[in-house]
């Protein structure tokens, strides 16, 4: 792979973003006054094929032509996104480097850096001197994509609205005459009730009270139960508020929560497959009614609807966050990482004036103007109104392409109850969707605040030989008595270097002054 090489930007770049710290509408009408539209390049991919209609017909591009003088164009790439990274990785072995890339990964991200094609953004992009619609990019945010050297390349996109559960089996909750679990407790009490009761009726012992995929043990379908136990939804390292570390795979805390799984698992209330269960396979045991909570990113409603086919009085309801031995748990994770980095490449270090555009395009789109465009597209066509107001999106491939059009994550104005209401009209799903929005976690890693960095050098081996272990415990293949977990936490700090992990993070929260 060719090592890119590039000079620090001018100062002539680091005052091109001037003109995005006015009010938006004297930018967008100065921008409109430029001429001919500058055309910028934007390579990217989506998780499914967009329907993107032709330029002229295309509002959202003809407002961005009009109001900030960019013609954008997109490189659009759908399917399996190892596609599309083997086709960006192709552009750029042949010296055909797009203008600018938006990266959903943070791992592509990080490779891109270490190739070095991507343009230092210290400069323009100073955390006391940001455009106006981008102040949510705290300094802790920017330390999250910033190198070794604290240099970062890219315009971070909002931090993701976190809309992850675990969803449960009311109407088995209301035939076994249960009350909605509050405590890791009560929920264990629960799951296996589920799983030795019968809560569909059907004489057989053919239910589980959880499933989940079980090929990350600290993936999201967890998080909820790992909060409860170890305080950081991923049972990862966490700052308290004394200054001190807490958490981690060797801490008191995973091991309660490991005891708890294997409890869950050795009395039958979790589904035995769950090591190798993937997403579709818990899916199809969800709408076949043998699984009683179960996890989903956002109401589970295409799934609810399949599972009445079957049984018309199935109901699934949020369970609400959980209380445990850390405190009230959360369904999400609290974050100071972006959903999504917009880099430009080192094809625009002598192009001040696109470099400018690009910085006004991420600024408009995340400005009232912008997001709203985007959330709701225009009348008629994307959207219906009532006595003024948007009462209704319409769906559909006229639509589709509003939400890939952003560079910049989700639009703020997505959560908004007013918002909300629109997309979620049945009164139940809105109440649903209202409650995910609303869980605020009070605790975040200390990788995910912006507070220290992985060291990746120990960082894959260690998390492997955590997974591994994780599942043995649960599974009582390696049984849990002191023994036991003093060799599993020797091997940790010895064989897989995590004291020297440990000792690099310590090192680093301290100097960041978040350690005392």
């Amino acid at each position: 792979m060719k090592k890119w090489g590039y000079g620090v930007l001018a100062l002539a770049l680091a005052g091109a973003t001037a003109a995005c710290g006015k009010e938006e509408n004297a930018a967008q009408q100065s921008a409109g006054e430029a001429g001919k539209p500058v055309a910028i390049e934007v390579e990217r991919w989506v998780s499914v094929s967009v329907d993107v209609p032709p330029p002229d017909q295309d509002i959202v591009l003809q407002t961005i032509r009009k109001d900030l003088g960019i013609d954008l164009k997109y490189a659009f790439s759908s399917g399996k996104s190892d596609e599309w990274r083997a086709k960006l990785g192709a552009r750029i072995g042949a010296n055909d480097l797009p203008e600018a890339i938006l990266f959903f990964n943070m791992a592509d991200y990080r490779k891109a850096q270490e190739q070095g094609y991507l343009l230092p953004m210290n400069e323009v992009l100073k955390p006391n001197a940001l455009p106006p619609n981008l102040k949510y990019a705290t300094k802790e945010m920017l330390y999250t994509i910033s190198d070794k050297n604290g240099v970062y390349h890219g315009i971070p996109a909002r931090p993701p609205t976190m809309t992850n559960s675990l969803f449960i089996r009311k109407d088995w909750l209301d035939r076994l005459n249960l009350k909605m679990p509050t405590t890791t407790d009560e929920l264990k009490a629960v799951m296996q009730a589920f799983a030795g009761n019968d809560p569909d009726g059907n004489g057989k012992k053919d239910t589980f009270g959880f499933s989940a995929s079980g090929s990350s043990m600290n993936g999201q379908p967890f998080w909820q139960l790992l909060s409860a136990f170890t305080g950081d939804v991923r049972g990862s390292f966490w700052v308290d508020k004394a200054g001190k570390l807490r958490g981690g795979p060797v801490s008191g805390e995973f091991r309660h929560y490991l005891q708890y799984m294997n409890e869950l698992m050795k009395s039958g209330a979790i589904d035995p497959d769950l090591a190798t269960n993937n997403l579709d396979r818990v899916t199809q045991k969800a709408e076949q009614g043998q699984i009683g909570i179960f996890h989903n990113t956002g109401y589970p409603n295409a799934i609810v609807q399949n599972m009445k086919k079957l049984n018309p009085q199935a109901e699934v309801v949020l369970l609400p966050p959980i209380t445990g031995p850390a405190g009230k748990a959360s369904n999400n994770g609290k974050t100071n990482s972006p959903n999504g980095i917009l880099s430009l490449t080192v094809k625009l270090k002598d192009q001040p004036e696109k470099v400018n555009k690009m910085i006004e395009l991420a600024n408009w789109m995340n400005g009232e103007q912008g997001a709203r465009l985007l959330t709701f597209g225009i009348e008629g066509l994307n959207h219906k109104k009532t006595n003024g107001i948007i009462t209704e999106f319409i769906a559909g491939s006229q639509s589709n392409y509003l939400s890939a059009y952003s560079i910049m994550g989700e639009p703020a104005n997505k959560t908004a109850p007013e918002t909300v209401k629109v997309f979620y009209p049945d009164p139940f799903l809105y109440e649903q969707q209202m409650k995910l929005i609303g869980d605020k976690p009070e605790i975040g890693g200390i990788f995910a605040m912006g507070q220290a960095k992985e060291p990746t050098l120990y960082a894959a081996d260690l998390s492997k030989y955590v997974t591994e272990m994780m599942l043995k415990f649960i599974y009582g293949n390696v049984p849990l008595d002191d023994k036991s977990w003093d060799e599993y936490t020797s091997t940790y700090l010895t064989k897989y270097k995590g004291q020297q992990y440990l000792d690099e993070i310590k090192r680093e929260l301290t100097a960041n002054g978040y350690l005392k």
